[in-house]
């Protein structure tokens, strides 16, 4: 029992380091953010930080993992909707809210992208990449786009491009964009 609630603890604490870091990474800048201001914020001494982290940069890495476990890019669950013009509105659906969750990280993300940490870390998700846009492709298939592997790529760079767009402006209408997708994709499936 006390190993568990150890364990809890740490678990705990990390969750609190990383959303810490989260919340003053987006109100002040990663640069601009020190460990001990994180510290501070979480609640945590400097051993629990430095029993979870190195440096200030492996944040940038488990923040990353944990916003991905929270909203995956691939569906996790095994029920999807039945129909396929059910299962694409559901999946877009899906994605606008993984982005509307996220927008506190772009603020801060975006601008890092040329970061050696973040660098490496887009690397290491490169396979995914690939698994999202044949996810894209079947599932734009499914519903009979014309030209389902083209339509893929720009339907992952558009997401790509709303990421930059929503770290400069956090009060886009994602809902607008939400249905325009929609009814481009899906528009004949109505008739």
């Amino acid at each position: 029992m006390t190993d568990k609630k150890t364990s809890e603890k740490r678990i705990n604490a990390k969750e609190k380091i990383l959303l810490s870091a989260e919340k003053l990474f987006a109100q002040n800048g990663y640069e601009s953010t020190s460990v001990n201001a994180i510290i501070e914020h979480a609640g945590v001494s400097k051993g629990a930080f430095y029993h979870h982290f190195t440096t200030k940069d492996d944040l940038i890495s488990a923040i990353i993992e944990f916003e991905h476990q929270k909203n995956p890019t691939l569906p996790t669950e095994h029920y999807l909707p039945q129909t396929p013009e059910e299962r694409f509105a559901s999946e877009i659906s899906r994605w606008f809210q993984a982005l509307d969750n996220s927008k506190h990280l772009l603020v801060w993300m975006v601008p890092l992208l040329s970061h050696p940490v973040m660098k490496t870390k887009i690397q290491e998700m490169e396979p995914e990449r690939s698994k999202v846009m044949a996810y894209l492709e079947h599932l734009l298939s499914e519903i009979h786009v014309t030209n389902p592997k083209t339509e893929a790529v720009i339907l992952y760079h558009f997401f790509a491009g709303l990421k930059f767009e929503l770290s400069m402006n956090l009060h886009l209408n994602l809902l607008e964009l939400e249905q325009i997708i929609l009814n481009k994709y899906l528009k004949n499936q109505a008739s």
